[in-house]
């Protein structure tokens, strides 16, 4: 019997917390489910646990493999994936028991949800509570239709997560649009997200519960900050741009596909404080190559003000022209220290400085 939804667990190193993950996922009021746990070349004793965990359960399907990063285990999972709903969970997170039951009774409802969010919520292992970072400002309990493409606009203007877990995707919509992770790069959510987004017609966000996050994992990226995080910030920027802002023929669909560009740029570059072991120079050095190959025409979106302020700014201070002038009078990579500085000194005296839990780091 095929089963309603597939839930794909990667794990790396996640001894410390897969035993409570598969827990979560057996106590669950729905039981039409398959879980396909991939283990990416964990070096500790991740893949003992997880054989006497599932031993007695044929629901489950248990993978090893050599490590391929996130991206690659997450894609092979979808490919073997025998659901009509996909649903990921990390290795070191848990659902609460009616998690399955909520999301899957709402896209059965309506054959045209392509996917469907639910709250979450994030445990010390003790205690749950919200967390605001992890918080969805997608309208409650209402079908969303992506006119115009709307949904972009939405995540440039208000707090959304750039998470894949919590949501339950239709395969079929995932399939139509070959929709994959890519491989090799940190962040890759955040493209995921986006290109989720870009090419859904329909989604369903629910004011119940149905994700516990846990803050807990030392390992997780927002807490290893490295250079590569940068690096690949660029990469996706990269991705965007090339993949659908040039080939856009749309020209509002292609305004908002820049501006959405503009704001990842933002972005990363308030991302760069939080760095302490970097080399800032060859960073700079990238990011003047990356924003040259990634010019957007500067055309008007019609936002809230805060956000066109501050995209009026970065393009008013932070361009090609502003960086050449600087460039005689010092290497690129001081210019644009010099630059990123006047922005931030200007934003910071005219506007309230930007959440800086805008995007979790996925």
């Amino acid at each position: 019997m095929r089963p309603s939804i597939s839930i794909i667990v990667p794990c790396f190193n996640g001894e410390s917390f897969i035993k409570n993950t598969i827990n979560s996922i057996k106590n669950q009021t729905f039981t039409e489910w398959e879980c396909i746990i991939i283990d990416d070349g964990s070096k500790d004793n991740s893949k003992q646990i997880i054989n006497d965990e599932i031993k007695d359960d044929n629901r489950f399907c248990f993978i090893t493999q050599e490590n391929k990063g996130l991206s690659s285990t997450r894609n092979y999972g979808i490919n073997l994936a025998k659901g009509t709903y996909i649903f990921f969970l990390d290795s070191d997170d848990s659902i609460p028991e009616n998690a399955l039951t909520d999301l899957f009774k709402i896209i059965e409802s309506n054959k045209n949800i392509d996917i469907v969010f639910g709250q979450t919520l994030c445990t010390n292992g003790q205690e749950l509570q919200p967390v605001k970072h992890l918080l969805n400002e997608w309208p409650k309990n209402e079908l969303l239709h992506n006119i115009e493409d709307s949904f972009i606009k939405f995540m440039v203007e208000n707090t959304t997560t750039c998470i894949a877990q919590n949501r339950l995707y239709r395969l079929e919509f995932l399939k139509n649009y070959n929709l994959q992770f890519y491989n090799g790069i940190l962040h890759e959510d955040v493209l995921w997200y986006f290109e989720t987004m870009l090419k859904a017609n329909t989604i369903f966000c629910s004011e119940k519960t149905t994700y516990y996050y846990n803050v807990n994992n030392e390992n997780a990226i927002t807490k290893n900050i490295k250079q590569k995080n940068i690096f690949d910030y660029l990469t996706i920027i990269e991705q965007i741009y090339n993949k659908y802002y040039l080939k856009c023929n749309n020209k509002k669909t292609k305004d908002l596909i820049g501006v959405y560009i503009i704001f990842l740029k933002i972005y990363m570059l308030e991302l760069i404080d939080k760095f302490i072991d970097i080399n800032k120079e060859e960073i700079f050095k990238k990011i003047e190559i990356c924003f040259n190959k990634t010019i957007v025409e500067r055309n008007i979106v019609k936002l809230n003000m805060k956000i066109e302020k501050k995209i009026f700014i970065f393009n008013y201070i932070i361009n090609k022209k502003s960086i050449q002038l600087l460039d005689l009078y010092g290497n690129r990579n001081f210019a644009m220290k010099i630059l990123f500085k006047l922005y931030k000194f200007i934003y910071q005296s005219s506007f309230n400085k930007i959440n800086k839990n805008y995007y979790k780091i996925a």
